[in-house]
């Protein structure tokens, strides 16, 4: 039974495990299948799902779909069950933040990126840093074990970046754990950008990757999902693309953290 906090509508739970059986078979749920897994999840009957044919319903596609389930989730899925066993598949999986912000090459990374995580399976969260609230990103933080910073030269002047990054320093320092680790891939298409050293402090203890050119993306992404599967850091170091710049009070970054 799902605990009574557990509040999942049918679509978002449909995309859930839709990934998670993606990830172990590389193939979708069929139009059929999804129809059984909303009905089911809504409290429907067999009949009320499909009246044409409620017993081919209930013998051969949702005794299907319940082993397809089984499988990706790693424990007997039945009707019954469906509710209570998607919980427990969504508080032990690892959820991850992708941050970016709106320019093409940015949006493109963050997004090739999203996609990888899921198709192994991982809850992401795609956050434009230029249009998320605070209360939003607080929620997400919350959640995530991983946070992946997608760090171009805009990335780095942005006035919420700082904040951001002590807001994740705060959650690693806390009572709880050291969660989220913090992933950075650096974008070094054109000349050195400038980072300051508040901001390079932050990153100090980060797991850092480059992006140079498009032939790295995926080799890149490939790193950073044994990265969050295995646990450890990148074997390489990072080879920069950076130049350090001094630290100004008066500047829009200092600005964003003294409010």
């Amino acid at each position: 039974m799902p605990s009574c906090d557990f509040a999942m509508d049918a679509a978002t739970a449909l995309e859930f495990v839709d990934r998670l059986v993606y990830a172990k078979t590389k193939k979708r749920l069929n139009d059929l299948e999804r129809q059984v897994f909303i009905g089911s999840w809504q409290g429907k009957t067999y009949e009320d799902i499909y009246p044409v044919k409620p017993e081919y319903i209930e013998k051969s596609v949702a005794y299907r779909l319940w082993q397809k389930l089984s499988e990706a989730l790693g424990e007997k899925i039945t009707k019954k069950r469906l509710k209570g066993a998607v919980e427990r598949a969504t508080k032990q999986q690892k959820q991850i933040a992708v941050v970016y912000r709106g320019q093409k090459l940015d949006v493109q990374l963050a997004k090739t990126l999203n996609q990888g995580l899921q198709s192994v399976g991982y809850a992401t969260f795609l956050t434009n840093l230029d249009a998320v609230s605070t209360a939003d990103f607080e929620d997400n933080l919350v959640h995530c074990n991983y946070f992946i910073l997608v760090l171009s030269a805009q990335m780095a002047i942005s006035e919420m970046l700082i904040e951001l990054l002590q807001r994740v320093r705060d959650r690693q320092t806390g009572p709880q754990n050291r969660e989220p680790w913090l992933l950075v891939l650096h974008v070094c298409e054109e000349s050195p950008f400038a980072l300051n050293h508040a901001i390079h402090r932050y990153l100090e203890q980060a797991w850092q990757y480059t992006w140079k050119k498009p032939e790295d993306g995926d080799p890149l992404i490939q790193k950073i999902l044994s990265s969050i599967q295995t646990g450890h850091a990148p074997g390489e170091m990072f080879d920069g693309c950076h130049t350090i710049g001094k630290y100004n009070k008066n500047s829009e970054l200092s600005h964003s953290l003294s409010q």
